[in-house]
C-alpha cells in the first residue's frame, strides 16, 4: 500500500504544481495582455458545446459555415454561399450572419448583411473575416479567389489573367443593446437598409480593388495593426484606407 499511497501523493502534487502554473500563467496575461499560445491547446471537455446542441438544424442544412466567437465573446459568426442554379452564368452572392451565444440555449441571430453587394462575383471566393486590435465596432470580410475555374463566365469576365479582384467589406457590429437611434421609427426619407439600425450600428461598405502578380494575400496582423485604417497592397502599390463616422454628421460614413 506504502508504493500507491506515494504514487497517488505525488499524483496531486503534480496537479497541483500544474493548476500553480495556469493560474500564474492568466496573471502574467492579465498583466502584460499577452498569452502564452500553449495554454489553451485543449480545451476541458466541460467546457465544449457541440454546434449541434446549440444550431437548429434547417441552418446548417442551408449551409451555414460557422466562424467562429467575435472578439467580445458575445456572438458567433457564420456566413452562406450561393452561386445559383447555373454555374457558368450565375453570380456568387455572400452573407454574413451574427449570432447571440447562451451557454444554455441555441444561438439567436440579431444582425446579417449581405458581403459585397454590388459586385458581379463569378467564382467561389476564399473569405478572411478579422477585427481590429482594439476598435470592436467594426467586422472587415475580405474575399478574393484561390482556385481557378473553367466556367464559361469567368472566362468572358477575366480577359486579363494577369489581373485579380479582391472584394471588402466593413460592417458595423450590433450594439449589445440598441440606442436611441435604433429604437425610433425610421422617417419616410429614410434609405437606410433595415430602418431600425442607425447608421452607427448598422452601415456597410463595399469596395474592390485589383493585384497583379504574385498576388499578394491579405495578412490581417499586419494590413489591419492600426484601428481604423486598412493597408492595401496591390503589388505596386500601397494604400491607406480610413473608416470612420464623420464628426458632427452621423449620417455619414468616411473611407
Amino acid at each position: 500500500m506504502a508504493p500507491s499511497s506515494k504514487a497517488d501523493k505525488d499524483h496531486k502534487q503534480k496537479q497541483r504544481k500544474h493548476k500553480e502554473h495556469v493560474v500564474k500563467l492568466l496573471t502574467r496575461g492579465k498583466l502584460s495582455g499577452q498569452f502564452s499560445q500553449r495554454l489553451f491547446r485543449k480545451l476541458p471537455p466541460r467546457v465544449c458545446v457541440p454546434l449541434k446542441n446549440i444550431v437548429s438544424e434547417e441552418f446548417l442544412r442551408a449551409g451555414h459555415i460557422f466562424l467562429g466567437f467575435t472578439k467580445c465573446g458575445r456572438y458567433v459568426l457564420s456566413y452562406t454561399s450561393d452561386c445559383g442554379e447555373d454555374d457558368d452564368f450565375s453570380f456568387y452572392t455572400y452573407h454574413l450572419y451574427w449570432w447571440e451565444f447562451n451557454l444554455h440555449s441555441r444561438l439567436k441571430q440579431v444582425h446579417h448583411v449581405r458581403l459585397f453587394a454590388g459586385e458581379e462575383i463569378y467564382s467561389d471566393l476564399y473569405l478572411t473575416v478579422c477585427e481590429w486590435p482594439n476598435d470592436r465596432s467594426k467586422i472587415v470580410i475580405f474575399g478574393f479567389n484561390t482556385r481557378c475555374s473553367s466556367s464559361v463566365l469567368m472566362n468572358l469576365m477575366m480577359s486579363d489573367e494577369n489581373n485579380r479582384d479582391i472584394y471588402i467589406t466593413i460592417a458595423s457590429m450590433p450594439p449589445a443593446a440598441p440606442c436611441s437611434q435604433c429604437s425610433a421609427p425610421p422617417s419616410a426619407s429614410s434609405t437606410r437598409p433595415g430602418g431600425g439600425e442607425c447608421l452607427e450600428h448598422g452601415y456597410v461598405l463595399n469596395s474592390r480593388y485589383q493585384v497583379v502578380y504574385p498576388f499578394p494575400t491579405f495578412q490581417p496582423a499586419f494590413q489591419l495593426k492600426k484601428d481604423q485604417v486598412i493597408l492595401l497592397n496591390t503589388s505596386y502599390s500601397l494604400v491607406a484606407c480610413s473608416v470612420s463616422l464623420c464628426p458632427g454628421r452621423p449620417d455619414t460614413v468616411l473611407l
